[in-house]
């Protein structure tokens, strides 16, 4: 069996009051919240595969920031 951790990186930030979306902010240590969520996945050894959906407009932005290969297939979005 396969374990597929899936990261719902769907938001935009407009709740929070923010000019980019939530997955996008840096954080102290200077990665961004996509950043952090995908490098704890690609830390536990239970996890196969890390599926990452998020709106086709971002795809891009996530592509030039993580390191796909490793657990990682490239960026998924809804087709809908």
């Amino acid at each position: 069996m396969k374990n597929i951790a899936v990261i719902l990186a769907g938001g935009t930030g407009s709740r929070m009051g923010l000019d980019i979306p939530k997955q996008f902010i840096r954080l102290q240590d200077g990665r961004t919240v996509l950043e952090t969520c995908v490098a704890a996945f690609q830390q536990n050894e239970r996890i196969d595969e890390i599926a990452i959906v998020m709106h086709p407009d971002h795809k891009a932005e996530a592509k030039a920031l993580l390191p796909f290969g490793f657990k990682v297939p490239p960026v998924t979005s809804p087709t809908t």
